[in-house]
């Protein structure tokens, strides 16, 4: 249940994202309340707090929550999403291999690949060590490159 609701919230902040239009759509974001919004419309279903935080300069900051035994990646966060003990991190990179290196990096920290896929322009990595399971997806879009970073408890 705790996945199904992190999931959905997590399509709730993407679609606000795309409904925004052909602007800067995490700047709309902030600037049009729907921050706000969404918080409160994920609060209401998963019945606790839920932290929503967009900056489309590069100044959004990691949930005060966010374990510190989960390496954090490179880049500037745009935003951060958190509920019910799972965290979703949006990051803008300077390439691709950036993201490359950091699967290679939690590797060495003892995470075992789960799942990997390349369609080319978009590239995700599972990862899950005895605590967590972390999804990276690197994607490109318009000569801008981007990270998603989730970390979830692992179940059971």
């Amino acid at each position: 249940m705790r996945v199904r609701l992190f999931v959905a919230a997590s399509v709730l902040g993407a679609s606000a994202l795309v409904i925004t239009g052909c602007a800067n759509p995490l700047e709309q974001l902030v600037q049009g309340g729907i921050q706000e919004g969404i918080e409160q419309v994920v609060e209401e279903a998963a019945g606790g707090d839920v932290d929503f935080d967009v900056d489309a300069g590069g100044g959004a900051s990691v949930p005060d929550s966010f374990p510190s035994d989960v390496p954090l990646p490179p880049g500037d966060l745009m935003a951060s999403f958190s509920a019910a003990g799972s965290y979703q991190l949006t990051y803008s990179i300077d390439s691709l291999d950036q993201v490359s290196a950091f699967a290679d990096s939690l590797i060495a920290d003892g995470y075992e690949v789960v799942s990997e896929s390349d369609m080319g322009e978009m590239k995700i990595w599972a990862l899950q060590n005895d605590k967590w399971l972390v999804t990276l997806g690197s994607f490109d879009a318009e000569g801008e490159s981007g990270l998603s970073y989730t970390v979830s408890p692992v179940e059971g």
